[in-house]
């Protein structure tokens, strides 16, 4: 079985700002979000013998990583194939911006 999960939102996210591989950090709201993650894993996970935690290297991965593996009893493990996509110049901006400027880049439901 393979459990996938998200980071929480990060004051990026809440801003509308495209990430890529920069980092911020997560929100109230997405510590919430690693916390419900990690409480749902160890109802779902009876021993964590024969269970790996893997996160992308990226803060914001590692931070929802480390609560959901608290709660669950594993240690993290980076693996940085797990990276997000970078944005390149596009990193860090708004998303409102980005689709001013460029709508042919943007799909109707984004």
């Amino acid at each position: 079985m393979i459990y996938l999960a998200r980071h929480g939102q990060t004051v990026f996210n809440a801003e509308g700002r495209m990430q890529g591989h920069l980092d911020s950090s997560l929100t109230a709201l997405g510590q919430a979000q690693a916390r419900a993650m990690g409480d749902l894993l160890a109802g779902l996970i009876e021993t964590p013998a024969g269970w790996r935690l893997i996160s992308s290297p990226l803060g914001r991965a590692q931070a929802t990583a480390r609560t959901i593996a608290a709660r669950v009893g594993l240690t993290p493990e980076i693996d940085h194939r797990l990276i997000e996509v970078s944005f390149g110049e596009w990193d860090g901006r708004l998303r409102a911006d980005l689709r001013a400027e460029f709508p042919e880049a943007f799909g109707a439901a984004d």
